[in-house]
């Protein structure tokens, strides 16, 4: 009472937390095969209700690996481009063996 700022909300049970003290949900938002965390957060940002956003904590990560190859966004988004996993030569050269033995 008298208490300047956001009132008290209770959550099931005599837990008591204020509105300043709650944390928006966390999402980890992983882009598709040779894009980035750029591209992704344009494209959800600038589709999604804006009221939809900002009750969320968004997370745009990039791959850990440049793109080896043409990204089907290219001339659409700009680069740098990433992938989630990156397949060396040898390592399908030791795969044809392996199965071709």
């Amino acid at each position: 009472m008298g208490s300047i700022g956001p009132e008290p909300v209770l959550f099931g049970g005599d837990r008591e937390i204020t509105a300043k003290t709650q944390r928006k949900p966390r999402f980890l938002c992983v882009h598709g095969f040779r894009t980035s965390g750029a591209i992704m957060e344009k494209r959800v940002i600038g589709k999604w209700p804006r009221h939809v956003t900002s009750r969320l904590d968004l997370f745009f990560a990039d791959a850990p690996f440049p793109a080896e190859g043409t990204s089907d966004v290219e001339g659409i988004f700009p680069p740098p481009y990433y992938e989630w996993f990156s397949v060396c030569s040898s390592f399908l050269l030791s795969l044809f063996l392996f199965y071709h033995r």
